[in-house]
């Protein structure tokens, strides 16, 4: 933490609410742009102690995707990560299969980073290692960091003030990376729209009689999802989503009554589970802003949107976001324009995928990848599987090979570009945000898409539901 507070009469160009590892990736983003740093402020009320060990048994645990590892090399993060010890953990497959099928049978998809020419499919890394990781790169790159929690706000032609028990505070820009129970939405009155599941997600850390192979085994179940992520200490990690009433009685449960279901869930993929932590778990629920900006204020991670833990997007979309707006500030500045003028905010609004013209309850989400290919004005010739309604897409990424502008690609759930673009993500991210209809996904490729075909359909069926699933080459 920065050793002098700041002061009441210091002017900040961003001040950022929420210190998780969004909220500081977004941070170590704007102090490192390029040509002229943004004076940056971010607020946090429960701040980690620094100087102490990263916490290696953290049972809140992310899989990072190597997009998000390319945000983290930027931000200077990923070096701290890198030389911990005991706390990345690559994972080089993911295996997916449903109640209905048995591991490594023809019903079940596996996906091999060989197969891609990648090292990996991504890290998993616990939520304290990441948090301390990416506060130490906005530290270091010279941002301030003040231990306080925000009270109120006011907003004025030129500027935000900020209200805190520290004292008061003035930005051009203030961002909501505060959660998805956001103080800074709230009194932006950017408004947000709700969707309980009526679930419990358990998350604990498991050993098993066998070794977890370096991969993400995903089963699906009438009543839930559960997931066993490798660990680098050879343990797994488990996020296992069941309805709320049988979920409270596995937590009230001993521990080796608990193993035991575990292991009849898991259907044995790696034999015999033991308990090797305490068991958590969190409420599942999703939550979007029908709007990410106003004057002088935007929203990134889960204060602008919550999604179903079983896609393992969460993280990997807030980070997104840090980089999306990071990108569209540093040209702002570049240009000389007001940070906090709705003009320019308007422009991360495209990038993070917030669809005001969309019909569905459901808002468009953007998996999306950079393809070592990525070049502008890509033409996007649509073929199409099983029909899909016609309506308008707005792409979402830090740099969108197509300029940032709407593409007509049918009005969809779900956009899948590039390096995401496995049939399994698509439909797995689609299928828990749309609960009561037919699921639309749009899936875009580099090159020839009929290898994907076959595997999606495959997935749609382990999700036992109704999909409108259209193929888009970009040519």
């Amino acid at each position: 933490m920065s050793s002098a507070p700041a002061v009441a009469s210091e002017i900040f160009d961003v001040a950022i609410v929420g210190g998780g590892p969004v909220g500081a990736t977004l941070g170590a983003l704007l102090v490192r742009a390029r040509p002229q740093a943004l004076r940056v402020l971010l607020l946090e009320r429960d701040l980690p102690d620094l100087a102490e060990p990263i916490d290696a048994r953290d049972l809140r645990v992310f899989a990072l995707s190597r997009a998000s590892e390319r945000v983290l090399r930027v931000a200077g993060a990923w070096s701290t990560l890198a030389a911990a010890q005991d706390v990345l953990a690559p994972y080089e497959r993911m295996h997916v299969w449903p109640r209905d099928a048995a591991p490594r049978s023809e019903g079940s998809l596996t996906f091999d980073a060989a197969e891609l020419g990648e090292a990996n499919l991504g890290y998993i890394v616990g939520n304290d290692a990441l948090q301390r990781a990416t506060l130490a790169a906005f530290i270091e790159a010279g941002g301030k960091l003040l231990r306080a929690q925000l009270d109120d706000m006011d907003f004025g032609a030129a500027g935000v003030e900020l209200v805190t028990h520290a004292g008061r505070f003035t930005a051009k820009l203030v961002v909501g990376a505060d959660g998805g129970r956001s103080r800074v939405r709230e009194i932006a009155g950017l408004g947000v729209e709700a969707q309980d599941y009526l679930q419990l997600a358990i998350v604990a850390n498991v050993k098993s009689e066998r070794p977890h192979e370096g991969t993400a085994w995903q089963r699906f179940s009438g009543e839930g999802t559960l997931a066993l992520l490798p660990l680098a200490s050879g343990e797994s990690s488990i996020v296992w989503s069941l309805p709320r009433v049988r979920a409270e009685a596995l937590l009230a449960a001993a521990p080796h009554e608990f193993a035991s279901e575990l292991t009849t869930a898991s259907a044995g993929v790696l034999g015999a589970l033991e308990l090797a932590s305490l068991r958590r778990s969190f409420p599942l629920r999703r939550v979007s802003a029908p709007e990410y900006t106003r004057e002088r204020c935007a929203l990134v991670g889960d204060a602008a949107h919550i999604v179903h833990p079983l896609a393992g997007q969460g993280v990997n979309l807030g980070l997104l976001d840090a980089a999306a707006l990071a990108e569209v500030l540093e040209a702002a500045g570049c240009e000389g324009e007001d940070p906090g003028a709705l003009r320019v905010l308007r422009r991360y609004d495209g990038h993070a995928g917030s669809s005001g013209d969309s019909a569905s309850s459901a808002a468009v989400r953007c998996c999306v990848g950079r393809s070592p290919n990525a070049r502008s004005g890509w033409r996007v010739s649509c073929r199409e599987w099983r029909g899909a309604p016609s309506g308008r897409v707005r792409l979402a990424a830090s740099r969108v090979p197509l300029s940032g502008q709407p593409v007509d690609l049918g009005r969809a759930d779900e956009v899948v570009f590039g390096e995401a673009a496995h049939g399994m993500r698509a439909v797995a991210q689609a299928a828990v945000v749309v609960a009561d209809r037919q699921v639309r996904v749009v899936i875009l490729e580099v090159g020839d898409v009929r290898d994907r075909v076959d595997e999606t359909h495959r997935a749609m069926k382990i999700f036992e539901r109704p999909f409108a699933l259209q193929f888009a080459t970009i040519r």
